[in-house]
């Protein structure tokens, strides 16, 4: 006879079923009740906000930029008449005191003296001119007038020799009371010694021997015949060096220069300290007031339609609150354009 726990036990074998159609039901019952967020729609995105801008009052410029150079304003080469070797230049760079031996030729000094007019020929007693007023100037400022009695009035006189003679012989010189050409320099004043265009042992020739210039700087560029309008005497401009530094510089010349182009010349409005180049590439800018005091807008901001006209879209209380107006558009430049009609100074618009 088979044991009771050998017998199948049919509410065993029902038991997990039973279970199973329980939890189900405790979930669809969840379900209902709880439904998952996958059945939800997503929620609605709000709109990111819009770049806003504002309709103000402003001048409208057209902005100009060229290449430019910041050199010396200017410079005077000082060659010899004569011929021989050059035997001595002076190392002096800069400042350029009345008396300065320039060189030598053959052991022969040229000084320079302050003076407008150049020196021309030989001068001697009973010369009289420009050049001998100048000569009498210098010999009174090197302090051989001891006796303060030369009449400084153009004419080379046997006192105006013997002063000569004086001065030749702290040269070096045997003294004679006459100034050879070739032995003065005159130059004009504000020139420095900018730099030896020879060497010792040259041979005197046609070439320069010296270049002198003046200490201040000028920019200088080209201007192209349509623009030119945009930038009369006196205007100034923005310059920017290599090193990025900036400058005011106001314009003193212009000249034609050929091609369509005319030379502008301008100088800086504050003095510069620059190193010793000749010659500085720069940019320079400018701008030209073509609408003042306008009511502007950015240009961004202005829609071409299709029919050719031209709207803004205006804000209202928020950003999504807008409406289009038409205006009528004036005067333009690169960042900014006028508004003949439309909204006030003060309206907010949208910028896409």
């Amino acid at each position: 006879m088979d044991s009771f726990d050998d017998r199948p036990n049919p509410f065993r074998r029902l038991r997990v079923p039973a279970l199973g159609t329980t939890a189900l039901a405790v979930a669809i019952g969840w379900l209902v009740f709880n439904p998952p967020s996958l059945l939800e729609p997503p929620p609605a995105e709000l709109p990111e906000p819009r770049a806003v801008g504002e309709i103000r009052v402003a001048d409208i410029a057209e902005e100009f930029d060229v290449d430019g150079m910041v050199e010396y304003d200017q410079s005077l080469s000082i060659d010899h008449p004569g011929s021989g070797t050059i035997t001595a230049i002076t190392e002096t760079m800069g400042p350029l005191p009345s008396g300065e031996v320039l060189f030598r030729v053959d052991n022969a000094p040229t000084v320079a003296l302050q003076g407008e007019t150049p020196a021309y020929r030989t001068m001697t007693i009973d010369s009289v001119g420009d050049d001998v007023l100048q000569l009498e100037q210098a010999l009174v400022e090197l302090g051989y007038d001891t006796a303060g009695v030369l009449n400084v009035d153009g004419v080379y006189t046997s006192y105006t020799a013997d002063l000569v003679e004086l001065w030749q012989t702290d040269l070096g010189l045997d003294g004679n009371g006459r100034v050879t050409y070739g032995d003065v320099v005159f130059v004009p004043a504000g020139f420095e010694i900018g730099s030896a265009l020879a060497s010792v042992g040259d041979r005197v020739g046609d070439d320069p021997i010296l270049e002198l210039r003046t200490a201040d700087r000028v920019v200088r560029f080209n201007v192209g015949l349509g623009d030119l309008g945009s930038l009369p005497v006196g205007t100034v401009v923005q310059v920017r060096l290599p090193s990025r530094e900036s400058f005011d510089a106001e314009v003193l010349l212009l000249a034609q220069a050929g091609g369509g182009q005319w030379a502008a010349t301008a100088r800086p409005v504050d003095p510069l300290a620059l190193d010793d180049a000749d010659a500085i590439p720069v940019d320079v800018s400018w701008n030209e007031i073509i609408a003042e005091q306008a009511t502007v807008v950015s240009a961004g901001a202005v829609r071409r339609l299709d029919s050719g006209r031209y709207a803004i879209e205006v804000v209202g209380t928020s950003d999504l609150d807008t409406e289009f107006m038409f205006v009528d558009v004036g005067a333009m430049s690169g960042r900014d354009v006028q508004l003949l009609s439309g909204p006030p100074a003060g309206t907010t618009v949208i910028v896409p």
